[in-house]
């Protein structure tokens, strides 16, 4: 009777590690999920370009369709399959009980869903870098959701909450959410769109569009 008493002690100290080791590596696969969704949306976003005189496509919110459906037109994927599980939603953001809950509700403007993913509308749409490609932001990791400070899709409760960037090279930066959250005021740089209020003026936006570093 003791040793079973032992061996359940055992295995239940064991168990109370496995869960944050596990939870660990769940999330940097889901960063990595992320990373890749990105690197692809930039690639097709730039070979589209490419095909447009340099220019990226013209992807605003008055004017013109969403990216996922014109991407997935140019792909030759129905834009009225759900954006679920899809290169447009990053992991993350599907685990979270609070953001999926609202970004599962299609609808109105989203009736396959909602992407995780925003796009430089503000400086990126029409366009074509006028400085460096590699400082142009084309894509970050947003949920487009009203909830209250948890529109980072790595923001959520993380240690080590971050946001991941996409550049118009193809290539994808890692940053740390909490930073770009607060700005940097001394260094020109505004808060990122929401957290920070509608500043579209914040130098992440603006660099390799307008302004070189």
């Amino acid at each position: 009777m003791i040793e079973l008493l032992v061996v359940i002690a055992i295995i239940a100290v064991l168990a109370t590690l496995a869960v944050p080791a596990y939870s660990t590596v769940r999330e940097s696969v889901d960063k990595a999920k992320c990373v890749s969704h990105l690197k692809q949306l930039a690639a097709l976003t730039t070979t589209m370009a490419s095909e447009n005189n340099g220019k990226i496509p013209n992807w605003t919110e008055i004017t013109g369709p969403w990216h996922w459906d014109e991407i997935r037109m140019y792909t030759g994927t129905p834009t009225n399959t759900p954006l679920k599980g899809s290169i447009f939603q990053c992991p993350a953001t599907c685990r979270n009980p609070i953001l999926s809950k609202q970004l599962d509700v299609t609808g109105g403007e989203f009736p396959v869903g909602r992407g995780h993913y925003r796009f430089n509308n503000f400086y990126a749409a029409g366009q074509r870098p006028k400085f460096k490609a590699s400082d142009a932001l084309l894509f970050w990791d947003f949920a487009y959701t009203t909830t209250p400070n948890a529109d980072w899709s790595h923001y959520r409760g993380s240690t080590n909450p971050v946001l991941n960037l996409a550049y118009a090279d193809g290539h994808v930066a890692t940053v740390n959410a909490t930073d770009l959250r607060a700005g940097n005021r001394s260094q020109g740089i505004a808060p990122l769109y929401p957290l920070g209020g509608s500043d579209y003026t914040a130098r992440l936006y603006r660099l390799g569009w307008v302004l070189e570093k």
